[in-house]
């Protein structure tokens, strides 16, 4: 999570790099699909392991969950980017 840009001014916000060791901007190309993949998993994650996860950690995936959402409704792809249109609209 600590990876995620949180910058909301930024083109990169609220998405992951693929590797820790490598920045945003470091990427050839960032790749706007992770704040679905990564987003949908932290949210799978909570759904399930909520009451088992020290509060603060559920406090800072909720919080990476928000800027994922964020960076997907700026995106707003339709529904012919079925894989990305049928994530954006899982309500789990």
């Amino acid at each position: 999570m600590e990876r995620q840009d949180k910058d909301s001014s930024r083109a990169t916000y609220g998405i992951w790099p693929y590797n820790y060791e490598e920045s945003l901007d470091e990427m050839d190309r960032p790749d706007w699909n992770m704040a679905d993949f990564q987003g949908k998993k932290l949210v799978l994650i909570l759904k399930n392991y909520a009451e088992s996860l020290p509060v603060a950690l559920v406090e800072l995936i909720r919080e990476a969950i928000y800027h994922a959402c964020q960076a997907i409704i700026r995106r707003n792809v339709g529904p012919h980017y079925t894989n990305i249109a049928i994530m954006g609209a899982w309500r789990g």
